[in-house]
């Protein structure tokens, strides 16, 4: 495990994506991976998927302590005018997450527990970006969803090296399955723990691109 301060030399990196469903491309992604200064994890994500004639675009925004444990989530939408349509941010406290959703000009607040024995950790949020899981490693965990704003059980398993071809170039990819609620995703990250292919079971694949 690195030190916090050896991890403020990776500082940060942003990473440009298209998405696709199936062979059809819908849309593309922007994602900036930033280290904080407490040694912990910050990613900001700009989505924008066109479906059926429509764009939809989405920022998020997921920071998380040094030990792995999420502190805050912040979920937007935005309209075709650039509108803020919906907000939902979750800030993770000892012992429950408070919730601030905003729809329009309404917002409402509420609080969700979180259970004494609960493992929220998301320690795979650091996996070759600062820490070495051996071949299979498997690590469980309650995963926050904003969305739905209850928590889901998760699993991230350290599957092996894999070659895949990434924006026309061959690499040696670390692969992470995980399984989130009734989700699966596959995810291939680079030799410093970036993603660079995203593979859910709804036939979304996001790749990045150089």
């Amino acid at each position: 495990m690195l030190s916090a301060v050896l991890l403020l030399a990776l500082q940060s990196k942003t990473l440009n994506y298209d998405i696709y469903r199936g062979s059809d491309l819908i849309g593309e992604a922007k994602i900036l991976i930033k280290i904080t200064q407490d040694g912990g994890k910050r990613t900001d994500t700009k989505l924008t998927l066109k479906l059926s004639g429509k764009t939809l675009d989405m920022h998020t925004t997921q920071v998380w302590a040094f030990s792995g444990r999420p502190t805050l989530k912040i979920v937007q939408m935005f309209d075709a005018k650039g509108n803020e349509t919906h907000r939902t941010r979750a800030d993770f406290k000892a012992d429950e997450v408070s919730v601030m959703e905003t729809v329009g000009d309404k917002t409402t607040k509420k609080t969700v527990p979180i259970a004494a024995d609960a493992e929220i950790r998301e320690l795979s949020e650091f996996w070759f970006l600062r820490d070495e899981p051996v071949k299979d490693e498997a690590f469980k965990f309650q995963s926050f969803d904003a969305s739905t704003q209850k928590w889901q059980t998760a699993t991230s398993t350290y599957i092996g090296i894999e070659s895949k071809v990434v924006d026309g170039k061959k690499m040696a990819l670390y692969h992470v399955a995980q399984e989130i609620g009734t989700k699966k995703v596959d995810v291939w990250l680079d030799t410093d723990g970036f993603p660079l292919i995203t593979e859910s079971s709804d036939k979304t694949k996001i790749v990045a691109k150089f």
